[in-house]
């Protein structure tokens, strides 16, 4: 039977005499290792970094990226002070989409190295917390768009009042950001700065405030409002309220709190489109803001108020059938919506229903516009009645305290279009809203004669709802590793 020998040290050998673990030479590096330095970086191995000359540290890849922006976005302290130690130039090289490694580093939420990126004299670090990539995103408008305030609130802190005014391409500040995202802590404390920031429109005309009514945040609404003094009847540049804009995304809750804050008058007020607040709830089919908008009115006059049209000759009907929103269908015809009506290119909802082959929506419709036989429409489909808001008791007009009245008014647009004839006033600070569509109406007619075609034009309007039109970033969908504020902007003034 084989026998097993057993080699032990033995039990007398001096234990001091045997080296330290911290004192032992490293492990040779493997000529096969790490075959670039972008594989080193990502595996970690400086000792496998250190076998590359500076020339090689200094190389970027298609996109333009360097080991260092690697690192950044891998957040390897070791490696990233390795690579500034041997080529500090990297830390300010810009990729083809202008980020610096600062940028991957705040996207990636690695505020320690974010640190360590802004150490130095404050000119310097200054210059690169304001550097801004392709979209003209900032290191703090990378973060509020990650709702990172952590990293906010350090980057505030450190460069205060000039970051927080840098905009990017569009206009925005990171106020605009933190307000579509909600974010009320980084709102509170970023307009201590510079209370001049609450008001401060976009390229499209939009402040903080509209960015909060259209990611349905009541709460920074109200700070922005009733806190920061925002104007509350700021137009954009489409001439949306923040009631439109509440309508259009379906925020039932701020379109209540409008409401109780202006008055039902509200309802009423159009766009440069002339759409108003019921147009832009029934395009994106939101019943149950239709119902809030709605219930102020008596029966008759909410019957005259769904024959109102926008720049088109679309009425509320028109665009419910536009975007095949049965349901809201449904309840307009219940209440009274007119479904003879016709729109500037001669069509009624139903003839929209089957120039898009809604067919449910044509069965729908005709169920509810049958005609007895032997009487006849006292109106003409095309009538309204002109609609006067009640001034007694609690109702009195926006801010001006003007009284608003909706008439009919002759247009080469269309015969029965209503719109303000008073306006309302903000506060003194600015022109009333009549003023605003007396200056946008020649405007309007011209694009609505410029319009691609006849099925084209018979069936679009203009509310532009800035769901699709303007979009805060979607981090899964951004390309760019900074994750800039805008993934995509529509161009709202074409």
């Amino acid at each position: 039977m084989a026998t097993t020998t057993l080699v032990t040290k033995d039990v007398n050998e001096n234990v001091d005499d045997l080296p330290n673990i911290d004192e032992l030479p490293p492990p040779p590096v493997l000529e096969d290792c790490c075959s670039s330095v972008f594989r080193a970086v990502k595996a970690g191995h400086v000792g496998c970094l250190a076998r590359y000359p500076k020339s090689c540290l200094e190389e970027v890849d298609i996109e333009g990226k360097s080991a260092l922006h690697l690192a950044a976005k891998y957040g390897d302290l070791r490696v990233i002070d390795y690579l500034l130690t041997e080529a500090p130039e990297l830390l300010d090289l810009e990729s083809c989409l202008k980020e610096t490694p600062l940028h991957i580093s705040v996207a990636n939420g690695h505020i320690g190295i974010v640190e360590r990126f802004l150490q130095g004299p404050l000119k310097d670090s200054l210059r690169r917390a304001m550097h801004r990539d392709i979209n003209g995103t900032s290191s703090i408008m990378a973060a509020v768009a990650r709702s990172d305030n952590d990293m906010a609130l350090w980057l505030l802190r450190r460069f205060g009042r000039q970051l927080a005014m840098q905009p990017n391409n569009y206009g925005m500040l990171p106020l605009h950001v933190a307000s579509a995202k909600g974010n009320l802590e980084f709102i509170r404390i970023v307009t201590k700065y510079d209370a001049k920031m609450i008001n401060l429109r976009d390229q499209f005309g939009c402040t903080p405030a509209v960015y909060a009514a259209q990611g349905g945040s009541l709460s920074c609404v109200r700070y922005l409002i009733e806190t920061g003094r925002a104007d509350i009847t700021a137009l954009s540049n489409k001439g949306q309220s923040l009631l439109h804009i509440a309508a259009l995304c379906g925020h039932i809750n701020i379109v209540r709190w409008f409401l109780q804050r202006i008055g039902p008058e509200s309802i009423l007020w159009p766009t440069y489109d002339r759409a108003n607040a019921v147009h832009c709830a029934a395009f994106n089919g939101h019943v149950e803001v239709l119902k809030v908008l709605l219930d102020p009115w008596s029966k008759k006059k909410r019957k005259s108020i769904l024959t109102l049209r926008d720049s088109r000759g679309n009425t509320p009907l028109h665009l419910a059938t536009i975007n095949n929103h049965a349901q809201v269908i449904e309840f307009l015809l219940e209440i009274g919506a007119n479904p003879k009506l016709v729109n500037t290119s001669g069509q009624n909802p139903e003839n929209i229903a089957q120039l898009r082959n809604h067919l449910e929506l044509v069965k729908l419709i005709q169920a509810h516009s049958g005609v007895k036989k032997g009487k006849k429409n006292k109106k003409k489909s095309g009538s309204t009645s002109d609609l006067v808001l009640s001034t007694s008791g609690s109702s009195a007009s926006p801010v001006g305290g003007e009284v608003t009245q909706i008439s009919r008014v002759n247009s080469p647009i269309s015969h029965h279009t209503l719109e303000l004839s008073s306006g309302y006033s903000s506060n003194g600070d600015r022109s009333n809203y009549s003023a605003h569509i007396d200056r946008e109406r020649e405007t309007t007619e011209l694009r609505f004669m410029k319009q691609r075609s006849f099925e084209e034009r018979a069936t679009q309007t203009d509310p532009d709802p800035l769901t699709e039109s303007v979009k805060i970033i979607d981090t899964e969908e951004w390309h760019g590793e900074a994750m800039a504020a805008l993934e995509e902007i529509d161009n709202l003034h074409e």
